[in-house]
């Protein structure tokens, strides 16, 4: 049956995903995977807060990474792996989540979620005898400087030194393409990246969304 906890999905057809494994594996490409729950109503991405709704998050991936290359997996020999947890969270803005008593949680789940899914996935992918690598971050342009800046103080202020990702991936458009707003966005997208390195380190960056 498809994942599904609080409204959210997600699928467990692994047809495409294996087809490009199994490409991956024999082209020698790199493969990124992105399969995450979602809900019914919406196309933002579904983000679990309580200890069982991650644990059951967690089980989800495991089970899609020994899907992919366990012992019957259906691209086994596949020594190479990056996997995202989450799409855009700074978009929970947007979510009807998004208060909490007036409180605005998003940073603090998504720190949360990567503490909790990071060491138990790299342990996982030992088990498997597979690199993986997680990339995080993954976020649009919106809102982006207060999502990380919140962050930042969640992690100072829980004094939290586990690592939370090994790739940061953000997402950048350019809307109502001008030559000012090019450099406006320029602007952003630099600050951006300070900010970046300033919350999660020097890790390398990743665009994996980008357009105008």
């Amino acid at each position: 049956e498809p994942y599904t906890q609080g409204g959210a999905d997600i699928d467990n057809d692994l047809g495409r995903l294996c087809t490009a494994a199994v490409l991956a594996r024999d082209k020698k490409f790199d493969l990124l995977v992105r399969k995450e729950p979602r809900y019914r109503d919406a196309s933002l991405g579904y983000m679990p807060t309580s200890a069982s709704e991650m644990q059951q998050y967690y089980t989800a991936k495991y089970d899609l990474l020994s899907s992919l290359v366990g012992e019957n997996g259906c691209a086994k020999g596949l020594n190479d792996i990056y996997i995202s947890l989450f799409n855009e969270p700074n978009n929970k803005l947007f979510n009807r989540n998004q208060y909490v008593n007036g409180r605005w949680v998003a940073p603090e789940d998504t720190v949360q979620l990567y503490a909790y899914v990071y060491p138990r996935l790299h342990a996982a992918a030992k088990e498997l005898g597979i690199n993986l690598k997680i990339v995080g971050g993954e976020l649009d342009q919106n809102h982006t400087l207060t999502f990380l800046k919140k962050t930042q103080e969640y992690i100072r202020a829980h004094k939290i030194t586990t690592p939370l990702m090994d790739i940061y991936a953000q997402h950048y458009y350019v809307q109502r393409y001008t030559n000012r707003n090019l450099e406006v966005a320029i602007s952003n997208m630099q600050k951006a990246m300070l900010a970046r390195k300033e919350t999660y380190g020097n890790i390398p960056v990743w665009y994996t969304e980008v357009g105008a």
